[in-house]
């Protein structure tokens, strides 16, 4: 078994589960054709791929994920009421 990555900005889906891989990635067969493919054309990777903040350099997944949810909060305090 291998632990899969998404490449940051694509949707891969779970051919067996249609659903999107999660950014910390999945347990796969090492020897799955799919999954080989979608490694040989850059979809995925079996290591996590770094993320580019313009302003900061590299940031990592964790940090990513804390951001997006911290961006989706302020604009959902943003929001007015109806």
């Amino acid at each position: 078994m291998i632990r899969i990555y998404p490449k940051p900005g694509l949707i891969v889906r779970d051919p067996q589960t249609r659903q999107p891989l999660p950014a910390e990635g999945i347990e796969v067969s090492e020897d799955n054709t799919y999954w080989l493919r979608r490694e040989r054309e850059g979809d995925i990777s079996r290591e996590p791929f770094e993320r580019e903040d313009k302003e900061h350099g590299a940031i990592s997944r964790a940090e990513e994920e804390r951001n997006q949810r911290g961006e989706h909060e302020r604009l959902a305090d943003e929001e007015p009421a109806r």
